[in-house]
């Protein structure tokens, strides 16, 4: 774990937080508008790891609207494509909090793991895939214990989530009133 640590602030620079801001860039311009379009082109559904939890009458009903065509491309882009952008944000927000924790001067101590957090989105988005491409497998015979799983890992992506954001805004705020301090 320290290792690992270690090599994360050693990548968080300028370069690194250049190539995984447009990786990610790409990915919600250009792949996932595609994605969607392909999976719903009427754009009515959304696709189930964007909802905040969700029953299995709720995915049932999407997946059964989407189409056999719809269910085909869902099952690509959460296979495909969002197996692999979960580590594009997660060493992208990752960078974002070491870069402040080194302004901070937080590279030790407790606080300096806190640049782990967004790899609990990471985790929580790939249980949430993993149930997401079996219920899209079993369609129409959803099992229920894959809808709770990926309902319930897609909440705690979002909660994670949030409280990444908090942690960047937090780090940002330490960082602006040092500076504000340190003119004065």
């Amino acid at each position: 774990m320290e290792s690992l640590k270690k090599y994360l602030y050693k990548i968080a620079d300028a370069k690194h937080l250049l190539i995984c801001g447009i990786i990610f860039i790409i990915f919600n311009i250009f792949i996932f508008p595609y994605l969607q379009n392909r999976i719903d082109p009427t754009g009515q559904h959304p696709m189930l790891d964007l909802l905040f939890g969700y029953s299995l009458n709720e995915a049932y009903y999407i997946l059964d609207a989407i189409g056999r065509e719809g269910r085909s491309a869902h099952l690509f882009a959460t296979s495909a494509a969002d197996m692999f952008y979960p580590v594009v944000y997660a060493l992208l927000l990752s960078i974002i909090i070491a870069l402040m924790m080194k302004k901070l001067m937080f590279t030790d101590g407790i606080l300096s793991y806190i640049i782990f957090f967004p790899f609990l989105i990471m985790a929580f988005d790939f249980i949430e895939n993993s149930a997401i491409i079996v219920m899209v497998s079993s369609f129409p015979h959803l099992p229920e214990g894959a809808v709770l799983l990926g309902s319930y890992a897609g909440m705690a992506k979002w909660v994670s989530t949030g409280i990444v954001i908090l942690i960047i805004l937090i780090s940002g705020i330490m960082i602006l009133k040092r500076k504000i301090f340190k003119l004065k």
